[in-house]
């Protein structure tokens, strides 16, 4: 289960609500991705769903942080379309991934609407 608070974020209000103990190794919709086309890499799961509804294959880091565990399941993937939101995060985020992966992939970078 994934869910995320529309309220003020804080302490005992996180911004997401995740499974206790979830282990960052692992990114949310790979497993339904073909290797030999473009993926796309988001920050939601929600944007996987709208990904695979508009008929694009996609996978999310759930978050804005790319471990090294989430970057090795990457490595079969030619081209990777960095779509993180266009927030100041999520632009961040955007060149450190992009940078990260740069050197074994081919990277397109996009940027979601907030």
């Amino acid at each position: 289960y994934a869910g995320r608070t529309i309220g003020d974020v804080s302490d005992t209000n996180p911004k997401w609500r995740l499974p206790v103990g979830l282990v960052k190794s692992f990114l949310y919709g790979l497993e339904r991705c073909d290797p030999a086309k473009p993926v796309i890499l988001c920050e939601s799961v929600w944007g996987v769903l709208w990904f695979f509804q508009q008929g694009q294959q996609a996978a999310a880091i759930i978050g804005a942080d790319l471990t090294e565990a989430r970057a090795t399941c990457l490595d079969p993937y030619g081209t990777i379309i960095v779509a993180m939101d266009n927030d100041e995060k999520g632009r961040e985020a955007t060149a450190r991934i992009a940078a990260r992966l740069g050197g074994k992939h081919r990277i397109i970078r996009s940027s979601l609407r907030e």
